[in-house]
């Protein structure tokens, strides 16, 4: 059995409008977002990665000022968001192969795994190691 995730509510808030419609729909979104998660277990993931990211005591993931930043800057940041990612992932085991014993490094698979691309999602700005992966990681 899953453990239980504690999911606290967004910080922001919805509008008013939407709110309204959603009331209003003749199915439940909770399901379809289950449905598109693939289950209820993958939306609690889901949603505590997200989470940690729009939690993360260092703050660096914070989006707020990027159009005021000098592109060096902007470079300069998306790096510690990168490195703060593979800390994150690091601490959560995400990458780690069951089947290595040494648990303590990742063998690689960072990349190939789902959750990795969750958070990245979660970032919401681009990484200057993308193009790494697209160009130098086998698909």
């Amino acid at each position: 059995m899953a453990a239980q995730l504690h999911i606290p509510k967004p910080k922001h808030r919805i509008n008013p409008t939407l709110s309204q419609e959603r009331s209003q729909a003749t199915f439940d979104p909770i399901k379809i977002t289950h449905v598109f998660d693939t289950s209820v277990e993958q939306t609690n993931r889901r949603k505590y990665l997200e989470d940690l990211i729009e939690n993360d005591p260092t703050n660096i993931f914070d989006n707020t000022y990027n159009h005021y930043l000098h592109r060096t800057e902007r470079h300069t940041r998306a790096l510690a968001k990168h490195v703060r990612l593979v800390e994150l992932c690091r601490s959560l085991n995400i990458g780690v192969n069951e089947n290595d014993n040494r648990s303590d490094i990742l063998q690689g698979e960072l990349v190939s795994s789902p959750e990795w691309h969750t958070l990245l999602n979660a970032v919401a700005d681009d990484l200057p190691t993308s193009l790494h992966w697209v160009m130098f990681v086998p698909n």
